[in-house]
């Protein structure tokens, strides 16, 4: 048996009553006792109000909302219309049971009463699945056979003409029950997990079609809103990651510095009045044209994924905001090619926004947020060794420092470069 949302409390109810009935359980987008539920706490404030009438109506907007209200474009418009034309061709209205129930009456179910194999789907972004509550359900399941899996966004977006979906099983003998796009940090233990159980990652292969896509769109987004953008950043303060690039760089300046996305040329100018050779990169025609203006240095108009470097040339890479808007899938490469553009020892400073390994999109840009360990298994892999990291802005507490910039340098350390944390 196999259910969604509503439909899912009412799968794992009827399992409970009727264990006879059901042989294998899964629940998607299932709530338990509703703790933690953003969303189920702002409609419990309408529950006198689906206590006093049977239905509630419904229209187009309702429907976008189902898939707007915890995170924008998780769905694609297509889906979505193509749903609401199917719903609102049934009824007008719908009933307010489940409303009623999800408001005052959870939890409905007791795990423990749940016997069977049992499976738990929970999208990344859910309002009313909160994922603790979720974990403690599974936790209480008495079967061995269960499986919990998170769809991240990476998964939602990509799951369409063009991707290639595939999955991989952590069995409960690993020590870490996580993967890149996956669960927070936890045991199998922690998780509950018998030894014969598995949490399981549903990931995307994307196709060059699928990614020439997701690059076209976020440079389109940039492109549309180049002067907008460009007003915003230009007076941003990043000496802090100029200078942790180039207090690193072995030698004596003036260095040659190539500035990955550069955007209209503020970090460019910079450099070129640090008395330093540097030239620029971006994939969006407006950015590159106003960089060279603005900075009278060399910009070269190349995307990210389609990068065509000279081999060590560069004493310097700084790529400031710029690496998190490459697909997981492609970053090795991509890595790969600014390391062979480096010089022996050459220098890459990189600073994104971090975040807990989402991926997809956000506000119309494609990007990715990875956890520090994340993002230090794909730089030190692609053969660079630490020098530095530290977190932005400085001086203010972690929760309000969104940005993490990392220095790497190029091949093996010497006997004095151990990594070091900058406040």
């Amino acid at each position: 048996m196999s259910r969604i949302s509503s439909g899912a409390l009412r799968a794992a109810l009827f399992a409970e009553q009727h264990p006879e009935r059901v042989s294998r359980l899964a629940l998607d987008a299932f709530v338990w006792t509703g703790k933690g539920a953003p969303t189920l706490e702002e409609r419990r404030k309408k529950l006198p109000q689906f206590l006093a009438e049977k239905r509630r109506p419904i229209d187009r907007a309702f429907v976008y909302s189902i898939f707007e209200r915890d995170h924008p474009e998780t769905a694609e418009k297509r889906v979505v219309d193509a749903f609401a034309d199917a719903i609102l061709a049934l009824d007008d209205s719908i009933p307010n049971g489940t409303y009623i129930d999800m408001c005052s009456r959870l939890p409905m179910v007791d795990p423990a009463m749940i016997t069977m194999p049992t499976l738990i789907l929970r999208g990344q972004y859910d309002g009313i699945a909160a994922f603790d509550d979720l974990i403690e359900f599974f936790k209480r399941l008495p079967s061995a056979d269960k499986q919990f899996k998170r769809i991240t966004l990476w998964s939602i977006t990509c799951c369409m003409p063009g991707s290639r979906v595939r999955s991989r099983s952590i069995s409960a003998r690993c020590r870490n029950a996580r993967h890149d796009h996956a669960l927070p940090r936890a045991s199998a233990r922690q998780l509950g997990v018998p030894r014969v159980a598995k949490v399981e990652i549903v990931e995307t292969k994307l196709l060059p079609d699928a990614m020439a896509a997701i690059v076209a769109r976020t440079l389109d987004h940039y492109e549309e809103r180049a002067d907008a953008f460009w007003e915003g950043t230009r007076d941003h303060d990043v000496s802090q990651n100029i200078q942790a690039l180039l207090r690193c760089i072995e030698g004596k300046p003036p260095f040659t510095i190539l500035d990955l996305g550069c955007g209209p040329g503020r970090d460019l100018r910079t450099l070129a009045k640090l008395g330093h050779t540097a030239i620029g990169i971006d994939g969006v025609e407006r950015f590159a044209a106003m960089a060279r203006d603005y900075s009278g240095c060399e910009v070269w108009q190349q995307d990210f994924l389609k990068l065509d470097l000279p081999a060590g040339r560069f004493d310097g890479v700084f790529a400031n905001a710029a690496l998190f808007h490459v697909p997981s899938q492609e970053l090795p490469r991509v890595l790969g090619e600014l390391r062979a553009a480096l010089k022996p020892r050459g220098v890459l400073f990189s600073s994104n926004p971090h975040g807990e390994d989402e991926e997809g999109w956000n506000r119309g840009r494609y990007g990715a947020y990875h956890r520090i360990d994340t993002w230090r298994r794909y730089v030190s892999s692609a053969g660079f060794v630490e020098l530095a990291h530290y977190y932005r802005p400085k001086g203010l507490p972690r929760e309000q420092q969104p940005w993490l910039a990392t220095v790497w340098r190029k091949a093996e350390p010497a006997a004095g470069d151990a990594a070091i944390r900058l406040s």
